[in-house]
C-alpha cells in the first residue's frame, strides 16, 4: 500500500507519496520514476518520501487583514492615524519544478516537515537536516539491507533544514492522505513510454525546424543571386549608346 499526499502551496498541487515500511520502500526504489525526487532525514532512519515532479507555480499567500485604526493619540485630539493598507506579497510567476533542483522553498519545507514527522527519532528532535536527490541517483546493490540505498553521485544531493515541527503543515498534509495499491511497474512502463514519445515528437519538431531554416537560407541565397544578376543586366555605360542617342 502506498500513501499519497497533496500539497496545495503550489498549482497544480504537488503529489507526494511514501511507503508504509522498508519492504514497500524497496518497491518504490525499484519503480520510482527518474524524474521523481527522493527525501530522507539525514543520518537517521525515516520514511522514504517522494515528490512527483511537475511544472508548477507558487500559490500566493493571502494578504493579512488590515489592522483597525487606533484611537487618537494624546495631544492630537480629533485626528486619527490611519495605518497603511497591508499589501499582498508580490506574485511569483516563476515556473518551478521543471528540474529537481528548482523546487520552491515553500514546497521544500512541506516535504521536509513530512519527512521529519515520519522519522521516529527525527520527529522528536529540532534542527533536522533533510536530504533530497533525484530518484535516478539512488543506488541499490544486492548486499544492502532492505530499504537501504546510497547514491551514484553525492554531488546530486541537496539539503533542506527543518528547525522544528509544524503541526499546521503536518495536519494539513495528513488531511489529504489516501491509501492506494497501484501497479507501480505498469505505471512506470506507461511513464517511460510517454517520455519516449515526447522525445520523438521533440526530435521531429527539431528536424522540421532545421529543414525550414535550411530552405529559408536557400531561398535567400537564390534571391540574392537573382538580384545581383538583375542589377548587372540593368547597368549601362556610355559605350552602350550611339552618339545619336544624345543629340
Amino acid at each position: 500500500m502506498v500513501l499519497y499526499f497533496t500539497s496545495n502551496v503550489v498549482e497544480p498541487p504537488a503529489i507526494i507519496y511514501m511507503g508504509r515500511d522498508k519492504f514497500e520502500n524497496e518497491e518504490l526504489i525499484k519503480h520510482s520514476w527518474d524524474s521523481d525526487v527522493w527525501f530522507h532525514v539525514d543520518k537517521l532512519s525515516s520514511a522514504h518520501i517522494y515528490l512527483r515532479l511537475q511544472p508548477c507555480k507558487v500559490v500566493p499567500a493571502p494578504a493579512p487583514e488590515e489592522a483597525a485604526a487606533p484611537s487618537a493619540p494624546a495631544g492630537r485630539k480629533g485626528k486619527f492615524y490611519t495605518p497603511p493598507k497591508n499589501e499582498a506579497a508580490p506574485v511569483d510567476d516563476h515556473v518551478y519544478c521543471t528540474s529537481w533542483d528548482d523546487i520552491p522553498e515553500v514546497l521544500l519545507q512541506e516535504l521536509g516537515q513530512l519527512t521529519k514527522a515520519n522519522s521516529i527519532e527525527g520527529n522528536k528532535k529540532d534542527n533536522q537536516t533533510i536530504i533530497y536527490t533525484p530518484a535516478s541517483n539512488l543506488k541499490k546493490t544486492g548486499d544492502m539491507a532492505t530499504g537501504a540505498v546510497s547514491f551514484h553521485s553525492n554531488k546530486l544531493v541537496k539539503r533542506v533544514y527543518v528547525q522544528t515541527r509544524s503541526n499546521e503543515i503536518i495536519n494539513r498534509l495528513n488531511k489529504t492522505k489516501v491509501e492506494r495499491n497501484p501497479d507501480l511497474a505498469q505505471e512506470k512502463l506507461e511513464y517511460e513510454k510517454a517520455k519516449r514519445a515526447e522525445v520523438k515528437a521533440e526530435e521531429r519538431k527539431r528536424r522540421v525546424e532545421e529543414e525550414r531554416q535550411k530552405q529559408e537560407w536557400k531561398n535567400k541565397k537564390a534571391q540574392s543571386s537573382y538580384d545581383s544578376l538583375f542589377e548587372e543586366d540593368a547597368m549601362t555605360t556610355n559605350k552602350d549608346f550611339d552618339e545619336d542617342d544624345f543629340m
